[in-house]
């Protein structure tokens, strides 16, 4: 009989791929929205640029991925072409193959973008934004946090398995793609699938643990590609062990309660251990967040609890990253804010915003049932049900007195702002401190930009 991996498998690799952010540029920043004329190009000082008055841009569903200060991509999905604007062009790509249900960009290092679509096991691809052309990877990657790499600006580096359903008795592999001329290398061959497969941050390292043996509750092997460390391999034959981030995480599979947890760095180190005050922690504690000075981010995936550890081994909870009320449910890893959400005794819900560098809590609100997120290097755009606010450095504005929706942060206590039918139609620059709204595209409406994680 075939073994089937379980949907909830699929939690265990959890973390965010990308998340809405402003991109910080000395650069003039580009913005693309549609209006009546066509799909437009805009500036904060007021400059638009008409595109194309192709009636296919004049509804696009998805929000768009932006590459750089004046470039970004746009999914037309009835028609599943991708076009990347820039201030002054369109070019679109070729119809995507069937095999791809969805455009999701995952990283990006110039000129290569790596996607998936969102089956069970998708199918990934790379495009190529200067052509925009199409290469599917060989395959099917596990979902939400795929096993790729750019081990550097020319290749990539990634696991897949050869059934689309996750098959442990299915044979899978490690390739090495070249960027340039597409050919591929098996680096690793297997006659099964793994779901535990590490690597290092710079696709240097990697290791596929074997199958699971119930009477020596190890694996039988673990198999290695780069130079790595025995010791880690050793380490990764257990079920108490696995990396995260070039972090090695060590949990007890057997404790019951208040359990002990012992966190190294990859390349070596003292470790740093602590208590998670929870039960039954399993394995399933990401490093989502590590910070210069060494405070770490902890996401327990069951309990979605998340925790600040600091480097002097103190353990702050922050609260819930509430998968039902709240998006992104995690936070970018380069921010500094973190948002929970807190069940009270009286069963109502709070959500807290945290200064997570600084372990401060800055507001405990009541929650309208959801609450929105839009993370920048110094601010945070919240919606709490139809309720805007923005935080920026040490000051809280609220923007509920406007009744239009608040869509992108940006800096000095601005937002962009997409007017409500009261009002005038169109895209405005709401500057928080003033609070005055400046009409920048009549009759427009916005296209929200989300841009990638930096990958490795």
């Amino acid at each position: 009989m075939r073994k089937i991996i379980l949907p909830i498998l699929m939690l265990i690799l959890l973390i965010g791929p990308s998340h809405l952010t402003h991109a910080q540029d000395d650069t003039t920043l580009w913005f693309w929205a549609t209006t009546p004329d066509g799909l437009v190009a805009y500036t904060l000082d007021g400059q638009i640029n008409v595109l194309t008055d192709d009636a296919v841009l004049q509804d696009v569903p998805f929000p768009g991925t932006r590459l750089a200060a004046d470039s970004a991509l746009i999914f037309d999905d009835e028609n599943r072409v991708v076009y990347r604007v820039t201030p002054t062009t369109v070019t679109p790509s070729a119809p995507l193959d069937e095999q791809f249900d969805l455009f999701r960009p995952l990283q990006y290092r110039h000129p290569y973008l790596l996607f998936t679509g969102a089956r069970v096991f998708p199918s990934a691809g790379i495009l190529n934004v200067e052509t925009m052309e199409v290469s599917p990877l060989t395959g099917f990657v596990f979902p939400n946090a795929p096993h790729m790499v750019f081990v550097n600006d020319t290749t990539l580096r990634y696991y897949s398995f050869s059934d689309p359903k996750g098959a442990t008795d299915a044979p899978s592999t490690l390739w090495e793609r070249d960027l340039v001329t597409d050919e591929e290398t098996a680096l690793l061959s297997f006659d099964y699938a793994s779901y535990r497969v590490f690597y290092s941050q710079d696709g240097q390292q990697w290791w596929v643990v074997g199958m699971y043996n119930r009477e020596t509750q190890m694996a039988d092997e673990v198999t290695t590609y780069g130079d790595v460390n025995p010791d880690v391999a050793a380490m990764l034959q257990t079920l108490d062990t696995y990396l995260t981030d070039d972090w090695l995480v060590t949990i007890d599979t057997f404790c019951a309660a208040d359990c002990p947890v012992s966190i190294v760095p990859l390349a070596g180190g003292e470790p740093r251990t602590l208590t998670i005050p929870i039960n039954n922690p399993g394995q399933l504690l990401r490093i989502n967040t590590s910070l210069a000075d060494g405070t770490l981010l902890l996401y327990h995936i069951p309990s979605e609890n998340l925790y600040r550890l600091d480097p002097s081994g103190n353990l702050l909870v922050l609260g819930q990253a509430n998968t039902l009320h709240m998006a992104p449910f995690l936070p970018p890893h380069t921010t500094q804010w973190v948002v929970t959400v807190n069940e009270q005794e009286d069963e109502s819900l709070t959500y807290r915003l945290w200064d997570f560098a600084a372990g401060e809590l800055v507001q405990e609100a009541p929650l309208e049932n959801f609450i929105g997120i839009t993370y920048t290097t110094n601010s945070i755009l919240l919606v709490n049900g139809r309720y805007f606010s923005l935080y920026t450095r040490d000051t809280m504005y609220d923007l509920s007195a406007h009744p239009g929706r608040f869509f992108q942060p940006l800096p000095n206590a601005q937002t962009l702002y997409q007017g409500s039918p009261d009002e005038p139609p169109g895209i405005y620059l709401y500057d928080a401190p003033s609070d005055t709204l400046t009409m920048l595209v009549p009759e427009g409406q916005a296209l929200r930009m989300g841009e990638l994680s930096a990958v490795n």
